[in-house]
């Protein structure tokens, strides 16, 4: 014997497998898989603007460390400046 909740369950999983159905019939064109690639291609491009952002930041730290470095041995700023390519108010910051 069911009970009402599993009954509403079955309708509900019913429910869904007829709009999966319904979406990936020629009635809608195609439009479940359209939308599935779409948020596939979203995601991909999202991970790729974050190892993007994740090498820049990545590179300017690399930058201010050897500013700090070259700091501590006595480099003078304007040289680490044009090393490095940091403004010199950033250096003067490191130390």
């Amino acid at each position: 014997m069911h009970t009402k909740a599993q009954s509403h369950e079955g309708s509900e999983a019913e429910q869904v497998a007829s709009i999966i159905e319904k979406a990936e019939s020629k009635e809608y064109g195609g439009m479940f898989e359209v939308a599935i690639e779409s948020i596939i291609e979203d995601r991909e491009e999202a991970r790729e603007e974050g190892r993007e952002e994740g090498r820049a930041e990545g590179w300017g730290k690399g930058r201010e460390d050897v500013a700090r470095k070259a700091l501590v041995e006595g480099v003078s700023v304007d040289l680490i400046s044009k090393i490095t390519g940091l403004d010199i108010e950033i250096i003067k910051t490191l130390v």
